[in-house]
């Protein structure tokens, strides 16, 4: 089993460079006024990307077309919202 903690999962050193665009100043901008990264483990139960966003749904009233979750370990989920406003 592989953790974050992992030599292999680590980001490799790199002198790569990214040249800044339309495209990624856009992304940047949505990213940080439009995502949210959460936990959402209790211990025992296994959480899943649609869990999640029915949570989010009944308990903030987020439409369920208004966002997106993805999960990145077993218990980290990253959502991303339409609105702002959320």
């Amino acid at each position: 089993m592989l953790l974050h903690v992992d030599p292999v999962r680590r980001p490799r050193i790199s002198r790569s460079m990214a040249i800044p665009s339309p495209e990624v100043d856009q992304a940047v901008f949505l990213l940080r006024n439009h995502a949210v990264t959460l936990s959402a483990a209790d211990g025992v139960n296994a959480s899943s990307p649609m869990v999640v966003g029915r949570a989010l749904e009944a308990q903030l009233a987020v439409p369920a077309h208004s966002l997106r979750v993805t999960v990145h370990h077993p218990e980290h989920f990253f959502v991303i919202f339409t609105q702002p406003a959320h």
